[in-house]
């Protein structure tokens, strides 16, 4: 953390680096560009790393700041995890998931939680419902279901399969979003751009 320095007035902090390359070409593609994207290295960090970021310099001057995180298991609880970390370092936090704190100090802050409002899951479900669309969708649907055993993350792996069907082949859901293999023009993907619209 104490690499990380404030560059823009506008920051997202993200779960890790998949999440930065997703992050980094869904605003590339929706011409967003006035966000810093930090990696805080896992959801269990959010809260000291939250704390730590408010006593950068430069944070005073941040007037918007989002947490972006899977929901997993529990959309919820999710949510109330990160309202105890903002409410931790005695920063302002919205009512409720996908939305935003009012103005405070001029800092405005958001959540959004993965895959989409209310539903468990992660950022691989939310790409799943991307390519579900796509043409050879069915084929590895065909192939997860035929396993005598099937993965313990199921998603995961589902994404892994998908990402092995393109040219180049990439290894991570990330870097196959910088590779264009996601549409993120896709309907599925109105809720996190309208996030962004309106922060």
């Amino acid at each position: 953390m104490n690499k990380i320095e404030i560059e823009k007035i506008k920051i997202i902090a993200v779960e890790g680096k998949d999440e930065v390359n997703f992050f980094e070409a869904f605003f590339e593609k929706n011409d967003i560009n006035d966000f810093q994207i930090i990696n805080f290295g896992g959801k269990s960090k959010f809260k000291d790393k939250i704390k730590l970021l408010t006593k950068l310099d430069g944070f005073d001057e941040v007037t918007h700041f989002g947490l972006i995180r899977d929901a997993d298991e529990n959309y919820n609880s999710a949510f109330e995890s990160l309202i105890y970390s903002l409410k931790n370092s005695y920063l302002p936090y919205p009512k409720k998931g996908h939305s935003f704190s009012e103005e405070n100090n001029n800092l405005r802050v958001g959540i959004f939680i993965m895959p989409n409002k209310n539903k468990k899951g992660a950022l691989e479900n939310l790409c799943i419902e991307i390519i579900k669309e796509d043409k050879d969708f069915n084929c590895i649907k065909k192939f997860i279901d035929c396993l005598s055993e099937k993965p313990e993350k199921i998603e995961k792996s589902i994404i892994q399969i998908f990402l092995a069907t393109k040219n180049p082949i990439v290894n991570s859901l990330g870097l196959g979003a910088k590779k264009g293999f996601f549409d993120f023009q896709n309907e599925k993907m109105k809720e996190l751009l309208d996030f962004f619209e309106c922060f």
